[in-house]
């Protein structure tokens, strides 16, 4: 993804905020079982690049470095949004990182939403805004966003997410192609073809009963 050819000033902003992806998903989201970000890097830095090529010179080359730093600090802030020290506090970042909430979105409407990948900013504006309602909703008791005991995570799946649960569940799929974003490979193709919400809910009942 890097190389000798990459603009000194990009191939910075990308080490730093791998840096900081990776930090803050250590901290937020400290029980993560699968955090491959191969795809995510990759996306994030294709970004950049598409913006340096639409036009020529430094200003070019800069608002690139700007728009990936920028990119990079939208994550963080997401995983603080929905981890251990949010309200939301949800245990896990796979339903982000292998795109299951992503092909959910934009099977709702593909006719505008085909052409956004997973970590466009279009999605991550989406992310940012549910994190906002489900706040107001646990801060008003929803029944099923209410507030967590200390200690407990939240699941708002109709199955069951322990450690070795989400470790069977997900290999399975993964073993099946019936995983969204195959983000362990930085040249994966996103696909939104399928119900994958469901199918994982089908696989998990399969497998758990």
């Amino acid at each position: 993804m890097i190389d000798a050819d990459t603009d000194s000033s990009l191939a910075a902003a990308f080490a730093q905020g791998m840096s900081q992806t990776t930090r803050a998903l250590a901290d937020h989201f400290p029980e993560n079982i699968f955090a491959d970000i191969d795809f995510l890097a990759a996306a994030l830095l294709a970004q950049a690049r598409r913006k340096m090529n639409t036009a020529k010179g430094l200003s070019t080359r800069e608002t690139a470095t700007e728009h990936l730093s920028r990119q990079f600090i939208r994550i963080t802030d997401l995983v603080r949004l929905y981890g251990l020290h949010s309200a939301i506090r949800f245990r896990y970042m796979h339903d982000f990182l292998y795109g299951f909430d992503w092909a959910r979105w934009v099977r709702k409407q593909p006719q505008y939403r085909h052409a956004i990948g997973p970590f466009d900013s279009d999605f991550l504006d989406y992310l940012h805004q549910r994190g906002g309602e489900l706040l107001a909703l646990i801060d008003d008791g929803d029944s099923k966003y209410p507030p967590l005991i200390p200690g407990q995570w939240r699941n708002p799946f109709g199955f069951a997410r322990t450690p070795t649960e989400e470790v069977r569940l997900h290999l399975d799929l993964a073993a099946d192609d019936l995983v969204p974003v195959a983000s362990w490979d930085p040249q994966t193709q996103p696909v939104f073809d399928r119900d994958f919400h469901q199918l994982r809910q089908a696989r998990a009942e399969r497998l758990y009963g």
